[in-house]
């Protein structure tokens, strides 16, 4: 049976000894009662496992992450100092051009760029402003944890969700 079935019977277990009337009725209910929790707990235990089991495979693939996000700048910054040895070297030597038989290389210019040496000078119209602006949730939390909080307009605390904690 499914845990959401489960749940359906259960409800409607509870239900049906609420009704009973009659004490010598009432242990087939019981016992069925106690039946199914038990399978609800091996189903959840069950889930919880698999919970568990992806929060792992989450965890890894994170640090796989960070482990390929490495090997990356390792590869291109060993193409780039590459890059630079072969550019200083051909320009010191003043070539322009090489051809191999599988490739091509010639130092040439750049396009045009922009480099800013005093932003103070900059006329207005080339000045771009970023704000960002966030609220400070863990310092109204603080606040009210303090018991300082006060009444906080367009913020309320909220204290009645409920989690999923494994442990």
């Amino acid at each position: 049976m499914r845990l959401w079935e489960l749940t359906d019977e259960l409800r409607n277990l509870q239900q049906a000894v609420e009704t009973v009337e009659r004490p010598e009725e009432l242990q087939p209910f019981l016992d069925c009662l106690a039946e199914c929790r038990e399978e609800t707990i091996s189903k959840v235990d069950g889930i919880a496992c698999l919970i568990n089991d992806l929060e792992h495979r989450a965890e890894a693939a994170e640090a796989e992450r960070q482990r390929l996000s490495k090997v990356q700048r390792h590869y291109q910054n060993n193409a780039d100092r590459l890059r630079e040895y072969v550019q200083g070297c051909l320009q010191a030597a003043n070539i322009e051009r090489v051809s191999g038989p599988r490739f091509a290389v010639s130092v040439c210019r750049c396009p045009p760029s922009v480099q800013v040496i005093d932003e103070n000078k900059v006329p207005v119209e080339f000045i771009r402003r970023h704000t960002e602006t966030s609220i400070d949730k863990a310092g109204i939390l603080e606040l009210w944890r303090e018991g300082v909080f006060l009444d906080i307009p367009g913020v309320k605390i909220v204290d009645d969700k409920k989690r999923l904690a494994i442990k």
